[in-house]
């Protein structure tokens, strides 16, 4: 499976000079693009291919949910518990850097996102490294953190922390209730918990590996 970073250089977009700012029937559309002649035969719009990243949040978190779910139709198919763990690490740890593709672009609400993401997807690695069953589909934290064994040893910093980022699951929120969420963010705030994420991750990680050696 290519990295979604090295999918955005072959990723084929054709664009037209000029904004549509109005919906409206009867608004005339954008200048098309060139027409050119191609090799089939046929006419059309000319593709523009461009290997710069995008700087516009949407397309991270498209190649991110497009990459998500064609790991998860993968899982958990011939995987060993080495490869279950190792297999919500690796999302998690690109969900993060999402996370600071979302913060570079000013895309506050979908950092906070990332970051539910970040540590749900380490939560469920500890759970396979530490229980016979597989993690439950949930999104809660706190109930990963207790099932795994793992919100015991907590301290009340990172529990609150926890219950914080709880709330930032906006998949299936109505759009007030994603708005409300949005007016309590801003660049210090998303910058705090990525901090606070980063932080909280690297000590799930750690009791990970002392559970490994046991």
């Amino acid at each position: 499976l290519p990295h979604p970073r090295n999918m955005l250089s072959a990723y084929q977009v054709a664009t037209a000079a000029g904004p549509h700012l109005f919906p409206f029937r009867t608004e005339k559309l954008s200048p098309p693009a060139p027409m050119v002649l191609h090799p089939c035969g046929r006419v059309g719009r000319r593709l523009i291919f461009s290997s710069e990243p995008s700087t516009d949040g949407s397309l991270f978190f498209f190649f991110h949910l497009f990459t998500i779910s064609r790991i998860i139709l993968r899982y958990p198919n011939a995987m060993n518990k080495e490869e279950r763990i190792e297999y919500w690490l690796s999302i998690a740890d690109y969900d993060l850097e999402t996370a600071e593709a979302m913060y570079s672009t000013g895309r506050w609400l979908y950092v906070a996102f990332m970051c539910h993401q970040v540590i749900e997807k380490t939560l469920k690695a500890f759970w396979c490294a530490t229980q016979e069953e597989e993690p439950p589909y949930i999104h809660s934290h706190k109930r990963l953190a207790a099932g795994s064994g793992l919100y015991g040893i907590m301290s009340e910093q990172q529990k609150d922390f926890l219950n914080t980022v709880s709330t930032y699951n906006i998949e299936a929120r109505y759009p007030e209730t994603k708005d409300a969420i949005a007016r309590r963010l801003n660049k210090d705030a998303c910058r705090y918990i990525i901090n606070q994420t980063k932080a909280l991750q690297i000590w799930i990680k750690e009791q990970l590996s002392l559970a490994a050696r046991q």
